[in-house]
């Protein structure tokens, strides 16, 4: 078991770094296209024009550093707490769906400081360097400062991750036995980029407020509530604010979680043939 345990964090840390790595420009977008004032939504080649003539190709890797630091043990803990909570629950969908929520609001504390680090980056309400944004919210807010929209965030990647991963069970329990045979790759990407586009547009609108709710330039302890700022958002600008970017979401999350997702199923295959 702990051979087994190690095998699948292990896949998952290295399946979430090459996934993250390869679909950071469009996580960039998605975060430019959602933060975008006004009620008109930015079109995504309007925002690639913009990037480009303003930072080059380099402004769709802001914030790309903090990536390569933190994926790895954001994304190891988070596979392996949810095969360990399947492992203990089973594999019935309501298992599966709980699995998903506890792993990832675990996880959740993992990934909230990367997120505010990488998004105030990722948007440029922050002009320095990864190191010295941590300095600033640490001297401004203290800790606490670091998991702001922590709860936004377990209410937007909770459901997301019982929801996904239900329908990747399922998708691929469905392309078994129409194909008869063991999940290819191509079986594995489809049933990712499925699951994961399905769920990311589902979520999308707590992502735009989460995202708004992260990024505001106003920290200090007066700040909205999350809650308040997407009642205000929906006031000014009407439902169809909550769609923003959940284009550049799914081009974001799909081919991201194809990517991870094949790696992930290799390097599991891996472990348990030299296991």
């Amino acid at each position: 078991v702990s051979t087994q345990s190690t095998g699948v964090v292990l896949s998952g840390a290295v399946a979430g770094l090459v996934g993250d790595s390869c679909m950071h420009p469009f996580d960039t977008l998605k975060a430019r296209v959602q933060l975008a004032k006004g009620s008109t939504i930015p079109s995504l080649s309007g925002t690639i024009g913009h990037l480009l003539k303003l930072e080059g190709a380099r402004g769709f890797y802001r914030g790309f550093g903090t990536v390569l630091v933190t994926t790895l043990p954001c994304t190891g803990f988070y596979f392996g707490l949810y095969e360990q909570c399947k492992r203990i629950g089973g594999n019935s969908s309501g298992s599966i769906f709980i699995s998903g929520i506890l792993s990832q609001s675990a996880a959740g504390f993992l990934f909230t400081p990367r997120d505010i680090i990488k998004e105030r980056l990722q948007v440029k309400s922050h002009e320095g360097n990864a190191i010295s944004l941590i300095k600033q919210i640490y001297y401004s807010q203290g800790v606490k400062g670091f998991f702001r929209g922590y709860w936004a965030t377990t209410l937007l990647w909770g459901p997301y991750a019982g929801l996904f991963w239900n329908l990747y069970e399922g998708f691929k329990r469905n392309i078994r036995k129409v194909t008869r045979t063991e999940l290819t790759i191509p079986g594995v990407l489809a049933s990712a980029v499925c699951a994961a586009s399905v769920s990311s547009v589902v979520t999308n609108p707590i992502d735009v407020v989460k995202l708004n709710y992260q990024v505001m330039a106003k920290l200090d302890k007066n700040s909205n509530t999350a809650f308040k700022i997407g009642l205000d958002m929906f006031k000014k600008y009407g439902p169809k604010v909550f769609m923003r970017g959940a284009l550049a979401r799914v081009l974001w999350i799909a081919p991201r979680t194809a990517i991870s997702f094949v790696v992930y199923e290799q390097c599991l295959e891996l472990f348990r043939n030299s296991s």
